[in-house]
């Protein structure tokens, strides 16, 4: 069940982590400069979330990491990967299972 002060930490963490990287996409094309890296990847994977975690509306603030965002969404290596996502399911529930698979570290100190 969520707790009050943890969602609100994590909420306010997230935003921080989207907004600096928004003010740095202010200064520059990409997340390093004006070369496309793996950082710019890793980041792509993660400003994908943003209306999931922080609501559609959050893009009006973070205009930098939503141009960024949508480069690389055009880009066709990008377009595949979404039709991958889209052709598998993913488990949402935390059950028995999903904890095993998690947390394996855990559950062989357990067995």
């Amino acid at each position: 069940e969520p707790k009050e002060y943890a969602v609100t930490r994590y909420l306010y963490e997230a935003k921080r982590h989207y907004s600096i990287l928004d003010q740095r996409l202010a200064e520059r094309r990409y997340v390093l400069g004006e070369s496309y890296t793996i950082v710019d990847m890793a980041a792509w994977g993660w400003a994908r979330m943003v209306p999931y975690i922080l609501g559609e509306e959050a893009w009006s603030t973070l205009p930098n990491l939503k141009r960024l965002l949508d480069e690389i969404s055009a880009r066709s290596a990008a377009e595949r990967v979404a039709t991958i996502k889209d052709r598998h399911v993913f488990k949402i529930e935390m059950d028995e299972e999903a904890r095993r698979q998690m947390f394996k570290h855990i559950a062989l100190q357990t067995s």
